[in-house]
């Protein structure tokens, strides 16, 4: 079945949902956007496209998070609830980030921000910090390897990589497992990632993965499916 079978299913029944409660649904997704436009910006609130409207959770499989050469721990992610984000939104136009072609928009409220690793202020303090307390995690051999590899206890990279990005290839070469990764992290204190400069991957809008409990706000119908809905 291909997307565009998927999607028109997905905005039908959600259209025939709203139809039958007497409310159209352009303005329940009108309500819905103005509800973004007052979160826009706030510390951790997000939006998470899934197909399930139900519930908002992560994939407890997780991936080997290397293969694509992005930094990808398992937990739960969203989009930073930026204007641009509602622009895109309210546009009904793709920016062909990753899920926009499913039904349903989750948005929630990350907790503990001030763990976050924060990938724009990523310092040599924090890095040289973390992998003092990375090295007694690892098997002899990974440790030995690191410590020749990424160790720069006074020296730092010569070719402009930042500390994040030392991190990042440090933990692909300790870990090929997504959900290992995040507990590596974990156990540096961390409740999950923020990522304003795209530095987990490069073609993604800014982005936040929590590995703790969030809270969820609401859920919406997806305005970018809903092009393709029934007209009655």
């Amino acid at each position: 079945m291909s997307f565009q079978d998927v999607a028109s299913k997905i905005a039908f029944r959600v259209a025939l949902h709203w139809l039958f409660a007497g409310v159209r649904l352009d303005e329940k997704i009108e309500e819905y956007l103005k509800q973004l436009d007052g979160l826009a910006n706030q510390p951790g609130v997000c939006i998470h496209f899934s197909d399930v409207e139900e519930r908002l959770g992560i994939n407890p499989k997780g991936r080997n998070w290397s293969a694509g050469g992005y930094f990808a721990p398992a937990g739960l992610y969203g989009y930073l609830l930026t204007p641009a984000r509602i622009r895109v939104l309210r546009s009904r136009k793709y920016s062909y980030a990753e899920g926009e072609d499913r039904g349903f928009v989750h948005v929630f409220r990350a907790k503990h921000m001030e763990r976050m690793l924060n990938t724009s202020t990523y310092d040599w303090e924090q890095y040289r910090n973390d992998f003092k307390k990375l090295l007694p995690m690892l098997s002899k051999e990974k440790a030995a390897n690191a410590q020749f590899s990424y160790g720069y206890s006074h020296s730092v990279p010569d070719d402009g990589r930042k500390p994040f990005d030392i991190l990042s290839e440090m933990m692909r070469s300790v870990t090929r497992s997504s959900i290992e990764l995040t507990r590596f992290l974990r156990k540096l204190g961390y409740s999950g990632v923020i990522d304003t400069d795209r530095m987990m991957a490069k073609d993604s809008p800014p982005q936040l993965v929590t590995f703790v409990s969030v809270d969820h706000l609401f859920t919406m119908p997806n305005p970018l499916v809903m092009e393709l809905q029934p007209s009655f």
